[in-house]
Parts: C-alpha cells; sequence; structure tokens
C-alpha cells in the first residue's frame, strides 16, 4: 500500500472518530424518546388515591398509535370520569384527531376504546375555581368511547408561552409532590398571566409530552404541568431576587384546582 493509500485511510478513520464523538457527547443526540423518558421515571406506588396519572396517545389507526401527551384522571361529584390535560393537544394545525388512555400508576397493560377522550367539556378559558381565573392551555374532557375531536387551539407543543411579566411573589416552604414520578419539587414564586391565572415556577425539569401532568400540594390540592419556562422570559433581577441559576430547570404549574366539581 502506497503512501497516499495510508494518507487515506488515516484521514477518513480520524473523521469516522471525530464524528463518533461529537454524536457521543452531543445533547441533541436523545438516549431515549420521551414517552420511554416518562415511562422510566413513573412511580410504582399511587400517589393519590382519587388523581391518576395517565397518558394519551393518538389514534390514527389500529395500527397506526403514537404517543401524545399526558394528563390526570379523576371522578367528578357525580362519580364520572373526567381528564384534565393541555389544550395543546388539540391543536388546529393537527386536525381532528382522536385519544386513547392509559393509566400510567398503575401500568395499565394496554390501551381500550372505551378509556379513551369522549368529548371536550371545558376549554382554558371556561375553568374558574376558588381565586384562580381562566388558564388558556387546560381543558377538562370526558372519559368514555373513543371519539374523534375536532381541533381548535392555537396554542404550540414546546417551552411555554406564558409572558412572566407581572410582579413574582417568592415562595418560602412550598413543595409540591408529582402524581407521575412521587418527586417532591419545590415551588419558588408565584405568578398571574395577563389573563388573571395563578402560576407557579416549579425547580423541575420537563420534556415535552409532560403537559398535563398533575401535582398536588401537601393540602391534596391539585396542580396542572401546563410547561417549560424559558429562563430569558424571567428579567434577571428577579432571578436574582429568587436566586434562581441561570441553568436551573423551570416549568410552570397552574393551580390550584378543584376539579371534582367539574
Amino acid at each position: 500500500m502506497n503512501i497516499k493509500k495510508i494518507l487515506i485511510l488515516v484521514t477518513a478513520s480520524a473523521v469516522i472518530i471525530g464524528a463518533c464523538l461529537y454524536l457521543r457527547k452531543s445533547p441533541q443526540v436523545p438516549e431515549e424518546s420521551n414517552e420511554e423518558y416518562i415511562l422510566a421515571k413513573a412511580t410504582k406506588v399511587p400517589v393519590s388515591q382519587t388523581l391518576k396519572p395517565v397518558l394519551l396517545y393518538h389514534v390514527k389507526s389500529p395500527k397506526e398509535v403514537y404517543f401524545a401527551g399526558s394528563g390526570t384522571v379523576f371522578l367528578n361529584s357525580k362519580g364520572e370520569r373526567r381528564l384534565i390535560t393541555a389544550e395543546h393537544l388539540f391543536g388546529v394545525k393537527m386536525g381532528a384527531r382522536q385519544f386513547c388512555i392509559l393509566d400510567l400508576v398503575p401500568r395499565a397493560p394496554d390501551l381500550a376504546t372505551d378509556y379513551a377522550v369522549n368529548e371536550v367539556l371545558w376549554r382554558g378559558e371556561d375553568i374558574s375555581q376558588a381565586d384562580i381565573s381562566a388558564q388558556n392551555d387546560l381543558v377538562i374532557c370526558s372519559v368514555g368511547a373513543m371519539k374523534e375531536i375536532n381541533s381548535f387551539s392555537e396554542r404550540n407543543p414546546g417551552p411555554s408561552d406564558e409572558r412572566i411579566s407581572l410582579e413574582l411573589v417568592t415562595l418560602s416552604n412550598v413543595t409540591l409532590t408529582s402524581l407521575a414520578t412521587a418527586e417532591r419539587v419545590k415551588a419558588v414564586a408565584m405568578s398571574r398571566n395577563e389573563k388573571g391565572a395563578k402560576l407557579f415556577l416549579i425547580l423541575y425539569y420537563s420534556v415535552l409530552g409532560q403537559s398535563g401532568t398533575g401535582f398536588i400540594d401537601d393540602e391534596h390540592r391539585l396542580y396542572i404541568l401546563t410547561g417549560e419556562v424559558e429562563i430569558k422570559k424571567i428579567s434577571p433581577s428577579d432571578r436574582e431576587k429568587l436566586s434562581i441559576p441561570t441553568d436551573a430547570p423551570l416549568s410552570i404549574v397552574s393551580g390550584p384546582l378543584i376539579p371534582q366539581k367539574q
């Protein structure tokens, strides 16, 4: 083998090795899907006997079923099952869709078409409990036979687009528990969005697909995760006041809700 061929082989090997090292180190290459991440973190022991964490799956056909998001199932005062989830699952760009529900804790063995989103009963602007006002990115649905739901939401999945521009109230000794993972997380501040809804900033890393996950406080009141917060949406002065590092994982929950009345 001549020197020219050796140089070509060495150069090619270096490029391949460099590419492999880059892929191994790059945070853009996930080790698992969001669904796998959520399933892996799920608690084995239920946190609540009345509020149940669930996953939602878009059923395009019997052979085409896709993970869509998360939610919380409860019984209303009449004993009827209801689901709280994120409104952006019904985005207008996605067209009409139908969703089956899968219990996360304890894990259900399979999907069933009679345990599904049956109808959207309440949209964000309709949900008003106690001292909270409208929260755009929530819906309450009836649970039953699977039906196609016409899309209506202008909300988009991804980091929360809530504007944290109003005065933040620092919180101390406020801890919430995830219904999905049993993690105890700290609420660092409370604010309101432009529509008056109470928003709580929590130190929690959330991934796409976790919106709709329920949290409870020590009085068993329900809060719903509505998305991740981009740190740039919080002013530097507020970050300093709250002692939030620039790399802190932040998410928004809305509440407290009293879903039993819906």
